[in-house]
């Protein structure tokens, strides 16, 4: 779960000559953390050698030709994996367990799975503030984090439209708990003043602190996005089928990443799907951030792009 217990082992050793460690885990519950952060470093540190015995990503878990390749002692056999499945106390258990692969997805209600972020943190993200953009802002004064979101759309070569972010989040509050919302408010302010965004977009209703400071202290000028499920819903449509397709960029922008992984999906009935957090714990307030920005977009810059905004 965390360091602590491989740091203790190497410091144990310093004493001792040429020294070696040796670790023996299964996968862990998340992507995210000591475990996979080491074993992604892998290859660049000469000291460690990995052997890992698992289902890759690209093998399909109900494939047993992919299954072949952890069948290496007699006695795992095609026969004791599906007893193994049978008696899991869940399908994200027994591919954690059985197949020693770091589940794909976070449960069975994640919005995304890794593969799906991964293939969006590829490629590059080339924001380009000369260019139209909007602003989504999302978050609390405490507890959860303050994001702010940017989102442009730009053409590639090949005719396809791309969704570039640049991200802004604040998720470590101060020693009193809160966040300081006059800081948060002058970047937002700097950007308004100095980039521009065609749409700054914010629920006043839940943000009013922050909204009114922007307003009256900052003259910045805000475009209510109230997080109804008839608003929320049409947002989170827009990220998910941008993320699915792989047209969304997210290179440079781990917290987003981080933050849409933590997406669940919470039905609404008529309205559609919206984004919900997948434990108390977690901070989804970037991937609302994003939903506005690019709901903002959608309905209100999309079509004008080569228009020539006045100030």
């Amino acid at each position: 779960r965390d360091s602590k217990v491989w740091d203790a082992g190497l410091k144990g050793q310093k004493v001792l000559k040429n020294p070696l460690a040796i670790g023996i885990t299964t996968a862990g519950d998340q992507r995210e953390g000591f475990l996979w952060d080491t074993l992604q470093g892998a290859d660049k540190d000469k000291g460690l050698y990995l052997y890992w015995l698992g289902l890759d990503d690209k093998d399909s878990i109900n494939s047993k030709k992919a299954w072949q390749k952890l069948m290496v002692a007699p006695w795992v056999t095609w026969e004791s994996i599906q007893d193994q499945r049978n008696s899991a106390t869940s399908a994200r258990a027994f591919e954690r367990y059985a197949a020693n692969r770091f589940p794909m997805n976070k449960n069975s209600s994640s919005c995304f799975t890794s593969s799906q972020l991964d293939r969006c943190s590829r490629g590059s993200n080339e924001f380009d503030f000369n260019e139209p953009f909007t602003l989504g802002i999302d978050g609390a004064t405490s507890g959860d984090s303050y994001a702010i979101v940017a989102y442009q759309e730009r053409i590639s070569p090949r005719g396809v439209v791309h969704g570039l972010t640049k991200e802004w989040v604040f998720d470590e509050p101060g020693e009193n708990g809160y966040y300081n919302t006059t800081e948060i408010g002058e970047l937002i302010a700097y950007i308004w003043q100095n980039y521009h965004p065609r749409i700054v977009g914010i629920d006043p209703n839940r943000m009013i602190v922050l909204a009114n400071q922007l307003k009256d202290t900052f003259g910045v000028e805000l475009v209510s996005f109230a997080q109804s499920n008839a608003v929320m819903c049409q947002a989170t449509s827009l990220v998910i089928n941008s993320v699915k397709e792989g047209h969304l960029k997210l290179k440079g922008c781990p917290k987003l990443k981080n933050h849409l992984s933590n997406c669940v999906k919470e039905d609404k009935g008529a309205y559609g799907e919206r984004f919900s957090k997948d434990n108390k714990k977690s901070k989804i307030d970037a991937a609302i951030a994003l939903s506005i920005a690019m709901l903002a977009y959608d309905s209100q810059v999309k079509g004008t792009e080569n228009f020539v905004p006045v100030f």
